[in-house]
């Protein structure tokens, strides 16, 4: 399994943008933009409004340099991560197919978000990264059978996190491989329950897993 793992993300590593159809490139742009006004909805939410009064600074400084968008706060890329990929669920916007299983997009955003701020990357590059780690994290959700009893929040999208932040930061394709599988070693338990009960802890697993792909 892990050796067919490695192989189709290799493959998956070699894509360039020119090699994405433009259909695909297309799509993706309006994806990155649903989710990133999905995100800024969902930071009016009370249980985020009380999260940015304690992590967030109206100034952007060394430490906090991550802009939370829409809010005029600033905080770090630990805590942006947590409040992005939180946020983007707390009011969210089911993106891709049926096989793209637990919204790859809500959990790549903030990786993807942090990494291109700090590595000042291009559209393009963003786009490329974006495809290749969702394409990653559909693959594996679509090859993986889950406990009925658990949500898939905070799984296999933190492994398509970790691509795409990788991908960004210019990693070579052994570095990215090696970050994958750390991160697919890292899921969280979840529960469905949390889900069909109206828990906010459901959306909390989305920001833990933005956390462990950045």
């Amino acid at each position: 399994m892990i050796s067919r793992f490695t192989h189709m993300l290799s493959e998956l590593l070699d894509k360039r943008i020119e090699d994405i159809p433009q259909a695909t490139r297309e799509r993706a742009t309006w994806m990155v933009a649903d989710t990133v006004f999905s995100s800024c909805f969902g930071f009016a939410a009370p249980e985020l409004q009380g999260y940015l009064a304690r992590v967030g600074v109206p100034q952007k400084d060394e430490k906090h340099s991550i802009p939370v968008l829409g809010t005029g706060l600033y905080t770090t890329k630990e805590h942006a991560a947590m409040l992005y990929g939180t946020a983007i669920v707390s009011n969210e916007l089911d993106e891709g197919n049926q096989f793209a299983k637990g919204h790859p997009a809500a959990h790549m955003l903030a990786p993807i978000l942090i990494t291109a701020w700090e590595e000042k990357a291009t559209g393009m590059e963003i786009l490329r990264a974006f495809v290749i780690g969702y394409e990653v994290a559909s693959r594996l959700a679509y090859a993986s059978n889950m406990n009925d009893d658990m949500h898939p929040h905070g799984t296999w999208g933190n492994v398509g996190g970790a691509v795409a932040a990788g991908l960004l930061m210019k990693k070579d394709k052994q570095a990215i491989v090696e970050a994958a599988l750390l991160a697919a070693s890292l899921p969280i338990a979840t529960s469905w329950e949390a889900a069909v009960t109206g828990m906010t802890v459901r959306n909390l697993y989305t920001g833990v897993g933005s956390f462990l792909a950045l």
